[in-house]
């Protein structure tokens, strides 16, 4: 199949100002290593963002993606979400609470909007994406859904972020829904559609 007009996309969550606001914050603190690319979490690129289906899909299905997702997230949003600590690992995350919502609109989407799992490195905005960034798309499903799977979270960014001590937990309610681009460390490079409820 001709895969040229194909692009890795990312469906997400997007938060509101006072937890981008916080997200970027902590992002600017994390060390990152000398010899690796930055991934610092910005206003209008590298969203602050909570993943819930990514693959791939050619570019003149977005706007039919959307109109598939629209009456689903009808249904969940606003959505309370709990970020309730830090985890730390090459990428560092804040951590989610698992609800019933967030599990049942997650599932909801995974189930009924239909991508595809064979990006390779020309799909993504940043071409140089690592091996590992390109498998993490095309085992998402496999990797995030399913029993015992939860795995929803803000990734702050890449290195040490040893340092950081937010007020945790802390609650806040989302309402957008977006269609990323997916760029360098799977991150929101581009948003080319946008659900506001």
């Amino acid at each position: 199949m001709n895969t040229e007009n194909k692009i890795a996309i990312d469906i997400v969550l997007l938060l509101p100002d006072e937890m981008n606001k916080l997200a970027r914050d902590l992002s600017s603190k994390i060390i990152s290593p000398e010899n690796m690319r930055q991934y610092k979490l910005g206003e209008n690129d590298y969203l602050p963002h909570i993943s819930l289906l990514m693959g791939t899909i050619f570019v003149n299905n977005i706007e039919s993606i959307k109109n598939e997702i629209e009456p689903i997230v009808k249904k969940y949003l606003p959505i309370k979400i709990t970020f309730t600590d830090i985890k730390q690992g090459t990428f560092s995350y804040l951590a989610i609470e698992k609800t019933e919502a967030l599990v049942a609109l997650q599932n909801e989407i995974a189930e009924n909007i239909q991508l595809d799992y064979d990006a390779n490195k020309a799909m993504f905005l940043d071409p140089d994406i690592s091996d590992q960034g390109v498998d993490w798309i095309n085992k998402f499903k496999e990797n995030n859904l399913g029993e015992g799977k939860f795995n929803l979270h803000v990734t702050l960014g890449l290195g040490d972020a040893s340092s950081l001590n937010p007020n945790l937990p802390i609650e806040t309610m989302v309402n957008t829904i977006a269609i990323c681009h997916i760029g360098y460390g799977c991150s929101c490079r581009k948003v080319f559609e946008k659900i506001i409820l």
